[in-house]
């Protein structure tokens, strides 16, 4: 399942009817990538409606909170993600964590984090009988004008690593529907106050 912008695991929805817990229980949720900008107010949100969050980033993570664990490790890496599963039991994961193209000059580096460490996280998901998943891609999907909104039924066609990666990292999810269900969310340039994102070439 494919989608432009939305929701994750009803985070905004629950939101604006104030419900802190989804369907009346708190959930304990794992988040990749919850260092960095997008993934930081995710899991600060997911946080404040009271649900449990387990972080894995390269990154160090500045949040302190009673129900966040915070693993600083590489999805890459197949025991690391391992051993996250194994010591927690996840109603869900929201896999946030990728490589940007603007931000390394190792390609290799940055098809590795995004196809080999979302196949790691999906083959974690099967192994724990992990069956919701919503994975951030990315609207680099399409290099060219339609000369309107891009359809979900429209073929992705990327012309970069960034995109082709993602494109790669979304096929390895169809590819594991059959034990994880996952939301796609084809996002564009994530920005706010004192973050450009890929704009941040332009100035």
């Amino acid at each position: 399942m494919t989608a432009e912008c939305g929701a994750t695991l009803r985070v905004a929805s629950d939101e604006r009817r104030g419900a802190s817990h989804h369907n009346g229980s708190a959930m304990k949720l794992l988040v990749t990538g919850g260092s960095g900008f997008f993934g930081d107010l995710l899991v600060r949100r997911l946080l404040a409606r009271g649900d449990a969050v387990v972080n894995v980033d390269l990154q160090p993570d500045e949040n302190r909170h009673p129900n966040l664990t915070s693993v600083r490790g590489d999805l890459r890496d197949r025991a690391t993600v391992d051993r996250v599963f194994a010591e927690h039991r996840f109603d869900g994961v929201l896999h946030c964590a990728a490589i940007l193209a603007h931000a390394v000059k190792d390609k290799k580096f940055l098809w590795e984090s995004n196809v080999d460490g979302t196949r790691n996280v999906v083959e974690g998901c099967r192994k724990a009988g992990v069956k919701q998943l919503v994975f951030t891609s990315t609207n680099c999907l399409w290099a060219r004008d339609f000369g309107r909104p891009v359809r979900e039924d429209d073929v992705p066609d990327p012309v970069e690593v960034y995109g082709r990666s993602k494109a790669e990292a979304e096929r390895v999810l169809t590819a594991n529907a059959d034990a994880v269900n996952s939301v796609i969310i084809r996002t564009p340039t994530i920005i706010d106050a004192g973050r450009l994102g890929l704009l941040a070439i332009l100035f």
